[in-house]
């Protein structure tokens, strides 16, 4: 049985974010500007962009003078200029992680993103039985609009576009827009939405040398060069569920398709997995047949439950340009050998043109809030440079010329001075990228440094503390994890130690360095040679070291 709770009252979020994005397509006049509806994907002007697809944008000029101070009057048609003379505009598929259907922008930025009607339905089921593409203007056997016009006139100029209606059990239905399935499962970064929108889809161009351990639930790969590890667990559910991969290549298919046919591009998808789900979504209800509240139009996700298909994520970024975060004893020599690369215009804009093949990239990180619930107890976690030793080796380009104006997402293909620009999500649970590590490696690693300069590259860079994760490699044929692994809190709850691994080189010796979470220091390290060890095998030695020294003291 299917629950539906509401809220009983439309809120607005906090929808301004602290530096907007300035997106040059939208408006710059004083009025405000509503996203109605998504359109189709083309490339509208071969000339300027050539690399990145493109989506039309419909907005509406909002008329209601009193919006802001009573966001519910947003449901009612008459808040707007006549949809019927809709304001068109191109933006760059990568832009989509920022746009939803119903948020309000003002001068080029976002000014506010209302809640509409916000629901919950619990126990959703998500499989082929109960779900249906369906066109934004269907008339199911002339019985009556599922999208009535007279109560939703912003998708009447692309009618042909794509939704998938879930079919509840009391007879109602969810409709969700394919253009936002895509937004929100996969706009964790305008790279991954850059690759979910190339003519194919391929695994290549996402990530390679993946590794899956059924026993312990651990995948691993390397991500693809420019893919953001913001997307590491968005790829991880396409590397193992293919339903999701299935999900994602539809989007291409459903535009080759509409090229060989010479249609718009209206893409289709659905949902990347199949079973239960609680999902939270903002919109509207519509009415059906003189019935009210029989079709949920959905504007936005806000939040799935549906679980992940790996129980923790490990990966190695291409991108090896990151500056080191843990410097102490350690300064460059000739600080004249770091150089950067030119500045930025101040609210410098993204335009819609191909950027610079030859100007260094800079990503920008959007605020979103926490999508899916089932990451908080998975550890996701990359490698990353502490020492400057082999940061000095990566310098930047040179700095020429002045300020770089503007910028633009998508892959370098032009000689214009457009800087590159990544979009990539910043949820809760990564916003302290540069914490300091925690009481346990601290300790080690400080010691460690004052032995002099030397390579270091940690492990186990987390969303969590941004330096350890959580043990439980070592299980049993059962999957049981032993009480030792287990560390008690001061409320006399119980959570999983955690453990920190790195690899150490001196110049002379390559070590893999592990350090387990416990009340006395406990450090080992592994003499590696040349050799590319796993991490998880480092840590998997370090819990079977420990779990043996506790056998031996009982």
């Amino acid at each position: 049985m299917l629950e539906s709770t509401t809220s009983g009252k439309t809120n607005a979020a906090p929808g301004a974010p602290e530096e907007p994005l300035n997106i040059a397509a939208f408006p710059n006049d004083d009025a405000y500007w509503r996203v109605d509806w998504f359109g189709e994907i083309a490339y509208p002007n071969r000339y300027t962009r050539r690399k990145h697809p493109s989506i039309l944008i419909y907005l509406s000029k909002v008329t209601e003078p009193n919006f802001s101070a009573d966001p519910e009057v947003l449901l009612q048609p008459h808040s707007t200029a006549p949809a019927k003379g809709q304001t068109r505009i191109w933006v760059s598929v990568g832009t989509l992680m920022v746009l939803r259907i119903g948020d309000i922008w003002h001068r080029k930025k976002l000014f506010l993103s209302p809640e509409y009607t916000r629901e919950n339905f619990r126990k959703l089921r998500i499989e082929r039985t109960t779900i249906d593409f369906i066109k934004a203007g269907l008339n199911p056997d002339k019985a009556g609009f599922l999208i009535p016009i007279s109560e939703h006139p912003w998708h009447m100029n692309a009618t042909h576009s794509y939704c998938l209606m879930a079919n509840l059990p009391d007879g109602r239905r969810l409709i969700v827009p394919c253009v936002e399935l895509i937004r929100f499962y996969f706009g964790s970064s305008s790279s991954l939405l850059r690759q979910i929108f190339s003519t194919q889809l391929r695994r290549e161009n996402l990530y390679s040398e993946d590794r899956y351990d059924h026993k312990s639930g651990l995948l691993s790969f390397k991500l693809s060069y420019g893919m953001s590890g913001r997307s590491a667990s968005d790829i991880g559910r396409l590397r193992l569920d293919p339903v999701a991969w299935r999900a994602a290549a539809m989007v291409s298919v459903s535009m080759l398709k509409a090229k060989s046919t010479g249609d718009p591009a209206f893409i289709q998808s659905f949902f990347p997995f199949e079973g239960n789900t609680f999902l939270d979504v903002s919109g509207k209800w519509l009415s059906y047949q003189g019935e009210p509240n029989q079709t949920f139009l959905v504007y936005g996700i806000n939040s799935c439950t549906h679980s992940f298909p790996f129980k923790s994520l490990k990966y190695v970024t291409a991108d090896t340009r990151v500056k080191p975060q843990f410097a102490q004893h350690q300064q460059p020599n000739d600080k004249s050998e770091i150089t950067g690369s030119s500045r930025d215009k101040k609210d410098q804009p993204l335009i819609e043109k191909d950027p610079s093949s030859t100007l260094q990239g800079k990503t920008k990180q959007v605020h979103q809030r926490e999508r899916f619930p089932d990451l908080r107890g998975k550890p996701v976690w990359k490698e990353r440079v502490l020492s400057l030793k082999e940061w000095l080796a990566k310098k930047a380009r040179a700095s020429k010329g002045g300020a770089v104006e503007v910028g633009a997402i998508g892959e370098g293909g032009s000689s214009s001075r457009v800087r590159p620009t990544e979009l990539e999500a910043l949820c809760q649970k990564n916003k302290l990228p540069k914490q300091p590590p925690p009481e346990f490696v601290r300790r080690p690693l400080e010691e460690l440094l004052t032995l002099g300069p030397m390579d270091i590259q940690l492990l186990t860079a987390s969303d969590e503390d941004s330096w350890s994760v959580p043990v439980g490699l070592m299980v049993t044929e059962d999957g049981v994890i032993a009480d030792e692994l287990f560390i008690t809190n001061n409320d006399r709850s119980q959570r999983l130690r955690r453990a920190c691994a790195m690899t150490v080189d001196d110049g002379t010796t390559r070590y893999g360095m592990a350090i387990m979470e416990t009340t006395q220091d406990f450090t080992r390290m592994y003499p590696l040679g040349d050799k590319a060890v796993p991490v998880e095998e480092i840590l998997a030695q370090v819990e079977l070291e420990f779990l043996s020294l506790k056998e031996e003291t009982h």
